[in-house]
């Protein structure tokens, strides 16, 4: 939230009743959605972190005075390390003859559908799994999983910078995001993005330029999740690409929305 001038701004990040319904109930959710729709009203001007974001308040009857500003994340922090390096992490965080590592860093809740990647990611002998995060669903999948060595649950952590270089694959299996801050920060970071097909998945694609990124379906019933065989673990990212995902042309469109409306404001 932000007040310019007397201008009241809001930027909105999620995807409204996809969240507030799975985390709180169908009363309670649909409650809180509407309370939310009714507070967005009173702003002057609203700002989507996406385009999926966008199409949910088109379709919640809020079209006017909303504009598209991407998420962007630090490129200068969130960047790759070379295979050196990459092998001293992974012996420091105790990696030693491992093959490929997954990672995902998120809420380990019912939205973020962590259980779906524990029961059907294919992970082989050498292989290992990180997850990063806390949430509602942290004990039961920790419980259910800990006399596996191959699953690593770090719960809440500082920074993820660092599993981010050492791994070579992000995955998510969300049902519902804005635009993914976590997919951003990996790849910049030099991880292979592996997640479900859904719209705001698309639209990092599309930043991405399709480059470094694959999708799955979450209707594959009991199928196992297993990456296709011409997937590398090289990220190919250009400096354009990298722009396209930073926080310095997030910020800039923000200074030029800022302008703008006080500009308007001003006549």
């Amino acid at each position: 939230m932000f007040f310019l001038n007397g201008i009241k701004i809001s930027t909105i990040h999620n995807r409204l009743n996809e969240d507030y319904v799975p985390l709180f109930g169908l009363f309670k959710g649909n409650l809180l959605y509407y309370a939310h729709l009714l507070l967005l009203k009173s702003f002057t001007h609203l700002v989507a972190c996406s385009e999926a974001v966008a199409t949910k308040l088109y379709q919640s009857k809020i079209t006017k005075n909303v504009s598209v500003i991407q998420n962007g994340v630090d490129i200068n922090k969130f960047h790759p390390v070379s295979t050196d390096k990459k092998i001293l992490l992974r012996k420091k965080y105790g990696f030693y003859d491992v093959e490929n590592i997954y990672v995902y860093c998120g809420s380990l809740s019912q939205r973020k559908n962590v259980s779906f990647l524990l029961e059907h990611l294919s992970l082989g002998k050498n292989d290992r799994f990180i997850i990063i995060g806390d949430g509602p669903l942290f004990d039961s999948c920790k419980k259910s999983y800990f006399i596996d060595n191959r699953y690593i649950f770090t719960g809440k952590i500082e920074s993820p910078l660092e599993y981010y270089q050492l791994s070579d694959f992000f995955v998510s299996a969300s049902l519902s995001e804005g635009l993914p801050l976590a997919l951003l920060e990996a790849v910049s970071a030099g991880c292979f993005l592996y997640v479900s097909d859904i719209p705001p998945h698309r639209e990092v694609a599309s930043l991405l330029k399709n480059n470094s990124i694959e999708f799955f379906s979450l209707a594959g019933g009991n199928n196992k999740l297993k990456l296709p065989l011409y997937i590398s673990k090289t990220c190919d990212i250009s400096d354009e690409i990298y722009f396209n995902i930073s926080d310095e042309k997030m910020a800039a469109l923000y200074g030029d929305l800022y302008s703008s409306l006080l500009t308007r404001d001003l006549k």
